[in-house]
């Protein structure tokens, strides 16, 4: 795998869903993973393929889900801070196991889920590679702002410190 994210014609991406990180929740999830199972892969692969972008999704709210569950799951959020995060409120649907379970209250869920995108969006996942461009603009009068401007590695460049760099308006 490490080995095909790192061709440099293929987009360093993937998306490992997580769903959750406890695993107690994972085993009422009947998910075949547990939380260090999840960590060991991400890592291998931020260590075999720099640059790499992982994405992952979290429900929240699976039923029995404690607050302890739900904070080992910001943790994990925190401490890998993924570029691309689906977040999802649980929702029984009829005739499944986990419907018949005890559920999580509504207003939980809904605050679990508010919480987890705060922290999402308390983090800039691309500013290793991101810089800022101030620029001066005339219209009528200038103003001065700042332009987020991508820089993508060169993927045919030997050196690693090589960059191609657009700006985006």
């Amino acid at each position: 795998m490490a080995k095909i994210l790192n061709h440099p014609r293929v987009y360093a991406f993937l998306h490992i869903p997580v769903q959750s990180a406890s695993d107690s929740v994972l085993m009422d999830m009947k998910r075949e993973y547990c939380v260090a199972d999840f960590k060991q892969v991400v890592d291998f692969l931020k260590e075999k393929v720099p640059g790499i972008t992982i994405a992952t999704d979290i429900i929240c709210g699976f039923p029995g889900e404690t607050d302890e569950d739900f904070q080992e799951t910001m943790k994990l959020v925190d401490q890998y801070r993924f570029p691309s995060l689906f977040i999802n409120q649980f929702y029984p649907r009829p005739g499944t196991p986990a419907a018949k379970m005890h559920q999580v209250p509504a207003a939980v869920k809904k605050q679990r889920t508010k919480d987890l995108s705060q922290l999402f969006h308390s983090y800039n996942p691309y500013d290793h590679k991101i810089i800022f461009y101030q620029y001066k603009k005339k219209v009528k009068s200038f103003y001065d702002g700042f332009v987020k401007v991508l820089v993508m590695q060169d993927p045919g460049a030997n050196d690693s410190n090589h960059f191609d760099l657009s700006i985006i308006h």
